[in-house]
C-alpha cells in the first residue's frame, strides 16, 4: 500500500490496509503525501484502521525529534494531528466570516435555514443580490465559501461537526446557485456567438430571377 501511495505526488486520503504493519520511513512518506499542500486542499485525512498513530509518533522521533516517550509530557510534545477543538474553532471562524460579510448588508445567513417555500427562495435571491454587487464581492464570497467547505471536510469525523452542518449547507446553497447562474451566462454567450456566425454566413443580397414569359 505504501509503495502505491509513494508514487502519488499529492493525495487527499491515506488508507493503510487492515493488519499491515506501516512503520518508519514508509509511514512518514505515505502520510506526507496526504498532508502535502495543493491548490484547493485544506488538509489530509488519515484513516487509522489499525492504530498507526503510535508508529507515527515513533517515526516523528526520528525525523522531528519527538516520539511516544515524550507524549503526554507537555514540553517538547509533537502531536501529529491537530486537536478536534482547534479544527472546530477554525471551521466556526470561517463560517463567521461569511455570516458577517452578509450581515454588513442587512442579511442574516440563518434565514436560508429557517425559511421555507417561497420565503426561502426570496431569502436566497436577496443574499445573491448582496454577493453580486460587483466582481470583488462575488469573488470574495466564493473564496470564503470554499474555505468553509475545506474546513468542514477536515472536521468530517470530529464529534460536534454536525452542529455546523446547517450553516455549511446554507452557504453551499448560495455557492451552487451562483455557479449555476454563471454556467447559464456562459451558455448564453456561446449561443449568441453562434447566432452571429450563422447570421454572418447567410447572404441576404441574393436576387431571385423572375421566370421569362413564354416565347421569350
Amino acid at each position: 500500500m505504501c509503495h502505491v501511495v509513494n508514487r502519488v505526488r499529492c493525495a487527499n486520503t491515506f488508507h493503510p490496509l487492515f493488519g499491515q504493519a506501516v512503520e518508519g520511513t514508509y509511514l512518514d512518506q505515505a502520510i506526507a503525501r496526504a498532508n502535502r499542500v495543493a491548490e484547493g486542499k485544506n488538509n489530509g485525512l488519515i484513516v487509522d484502521y489499525c492504530g498507526i498513530l503510535k508508529n507515527l509518533r515513533k517515526a516523528l522521533a526520528t525525523f522531528a525529534g519527538a516520539g511516544d516517550e515524550d507524549h503526554g509530557r507537555g514540553e517538547g510534545e509533537n502531536e501529529p494531528a491537530k486537536p478536534n477543538e482547534e479544527l472546530l474553532e477554525s471551521l466556526n471562524e470561517s463560517i463567521s466570516f461569511v455570516a458577517e460579510f452578509l450581515r454588513k448588508h442587512d442579511f442574516e445567513l440563518s434565514q436560508i435555514i429557517t425559511e421555507t417555500g417561497f420565503a426561502k427562495n426570496a431569502a436566497i435571491a436577496q443574499a445573491k443580490e448582496v454577493i453580486n454587487q460587483n466582481d470583488e464581492t462575488r469573488k470574495r464570497f466564493e473564496v470564503m465559501a470554499r474555505e468553509v467547505f475545506n474546513k468542514f471536510k477536515a472536521c468530517i469525523n470530529v464529534p460536534g461537526v454536525n452542529g455546523y452542518r446547517d450553516m455549511r449547507d446554507a452557504i453551499n446553497v448560495l455557492y451552487k446557485s451562483l455557479q449555476a447562474d454563471k454556467e447559464k451566462a456562459d451558455i448564453s454567450d456561446i449561443m449568441k456567438e453562434l447566432y452571429e456566425i450563422v447570421d454572418g454566413s447567410i447572404d441576404t443580397t441574393l436576387k431571385v430571377k423572375e421566370p421569362k414569359p413564354d416565347g421569350g
